[in-house]
């Protein structure tokens, strides 16, 4: 009964602890914002969307930096899926008999990981060429 008590205890402090930090650091942000491009040369989002004869709605789509968004996307893929490998790690730890088993685990998923950054990798060209534009 005390290793039920320890495992659920466990599991619990994991789940209140990132649902606490995500509160905590996303509090106030303003994911429009946060996926606008930052280049200090683009237009203003009034102005490009008027310029494109698009309505004030259109015009703060014409301003998304898809790099950015596919970097967002893929931070919350890869948020989400470590949270539960984290979740599955605890509860097999404690109720799994083959529990021997977690590192093989861990390194049959280290890829899906690998192949997850590649969806920063928008954001990172755009960075880097922003780097070299400006030098």
């Amino acid at each position: 009964m005390d290793k039920i008590l320890v495992a659920w205890m466990s599991l619990a402090v994991l789940n209140v602890g990132v649902f606490w930090i995500l509160v905590a650091t996303l509090r106030g942000v303003n994911v429009k914002d946060a996926l606008r491009e930052k280049d200090p040369k683009s237009q203003p989002v009034v102005a490009l969307g008027a310029a494109q004869g698009q309505g004030a709605g259109d015009a703060a789509l014409a301003n998304t930096s898809y790099s950015r968004l596919s970097g967002y996307i893929g931070s919350i893929v890869l948020a989400c899926f470590l949270w539960a490998v984290g979740n599955y790690v605890l509860y097999a730890s404690f109720f799994d008999p083959n529990a021997d088993d977690i590192p093989k685990y861990l390194q049959s998923i280290s890829s899906y990981f690998l192949s997850g950054a590649a969806l920063f990798a928008p954001y990172a060209v755009n960075k880097l060429s922003t780097i070299f534009k400006s030098s």
